[in-house]
């Protein structure tokens, strides 16, 4: 056939339509196959079978499972950390069904200095690409740590990891770190920022987490202590200035979080920088907390696995699943090397809250 005959109006007029159609069809597929991925999330592969554990034909298992506990084996090296390897694992979806968006947008900070599986585990727990997350790096950090960590931020267009690293051994270095995340974030349109501890992972759904932070409007929550939106309205736009009634108070209710950690810091938008300011001016080095015992007389301490972190705080294990999920607390504590089968269940739990036990199974592997 003639290049003459290729381009003839008659034959344009079949060729052009059947190209349209291709193309559409080509663009429907991909489509659905988007739609698919958004709305059926990828499976969790773990190798827990939680359910065996309940019940009473669980207690004898779970028993036997205490005595020669799951813990984390395999770590992620930097060879394995591609952005592909990373969404291979992991999964961290671009967007989200219009029924499980909640129009409040959080930003999670945390210091971070070892244990990156851990850390990329409780990322996928929490994540949604509707919120902002931070990671500071502490100066105690491995090279490798530190890498991994800032490949996850290069490759996760929501996740900030802040330049350098820092020293976070006292409450001064703490707030610096913490600060490095709201530099350049002011454009950004979150409204409540939640900082948690390294070691902690969610119980509830990041829906929930932020349904939770839109219901105290502009009140704070520092650990334990809530300062409501009256409250924080009379403290003004300078601390400084307060009472000295209140700034001894919200002095000492800081003292507390930096010692214990056990909760977490939930500040609004409006609030965050006056507070910050004002911890910038203050000595917290030798500082006195509300009282000896504000954060010592709760539940939390009935600590059944007897196994506590640097700070005194709780680390839960598989004895404590079925209490820890029926929790009001947003976080529980957790460590992959002393029993990683709690992370791989409350991950699993997580996810299901996440997308409402209809969306996805699980993989046992």
């Amino acid at each position: 056939m003639s290049s003459t005959t290729w381009h003839s109006p008659k034959m344009l007029l079949h060729v052009v339509p059947i190209a349209i159609l291709v193309t559409l069809f080509v663009a429907l597929v991909g489509y659905v196959s988007w739609s698919l991925h958004i709305f059926n999330p990828v499976p969790l592969r773990i190798r827990m079978d939680c359910d065996i554990y309940e019940g009473e034909e669980g207690k004898a298992r779970l028993e036997e499972y205490k005595r020669n506990r799951t813990v984390l084996r395999h770590q992620i090296d930097v060879n394995e950390n591609k952005c592909s390897s990373i969404r291979k694992r992991r999964y961290l979806p671009t967007d989200v069904p219009d029924r499980m968006e909640v129009h409040h947008y959080m930003y999670f900070l945390r210091t971070v200095s070892k244990d990156y599986d851990f850390l990329e585990e409780v990322m996928t727990m929490m994540y949604s690409p509707l919120h902002f997350y931070c990671f500071v790096i502490d100066s105690r950090a491995t090279p490798k740590f530190e890498r991994l960590v800032r490949t996850l931020g290069e490759c996760i267009l929501n996740i900030i990891v802040p330049p350098g690293t820092y020293d976070t051994s006292t409450a001064h270095g703490t707030f610096v770190a913490l600060n490095a995340c709201y530099i350049g974030m002011e454009k950004f349109p979150w409204k409540h920022s939640i900082i948690t501890e390294e070691n902690e992972m969610p119980i509830h759904s990041i829906h929930y987490i932020a349904d939770n932070a839109r219901r105290l409007g502009d009140a704070a929550r520092i650990g334990r202590v809530t300062i409501s939106e009256e409250h924080a309205r009379i403290l003004g736009k300078d601390l400084s200035k307060a009472s000295k009634r209140d700034q001894e108070y919200i002095k000492r209710a800081m003292c507390t979080w930096l010692t214990s950690r056990r909760f977490p810091l939930t500040l609004p938008r409006s609030f965050q920088p006056v507070l910050f300011r004002y911890l910038a001016q203050q000595d917290f080095e030798n500082c006195e907390p509300l009282s000896p015992t504000f954060d010592k007389n709760v539940a939390l301490d009935v600590c059944h696995t007897e196994r506590f972190d640097q700070r005194g705080n709780c680390i839960v294990g598989m004895e404590d699943y079925d209490e820890s999920t029926k929790s009001k607390y947003l976080f529980v504590r957790a460590d992959p090397y002393f029993d990683h089968g709690i992370i791989q269940c409350v991950n699993e739990f997580v996810y299901h809250r996440t997308y409402k036990n209809g969306y996805g199974d699980v993989y046992y592997t």
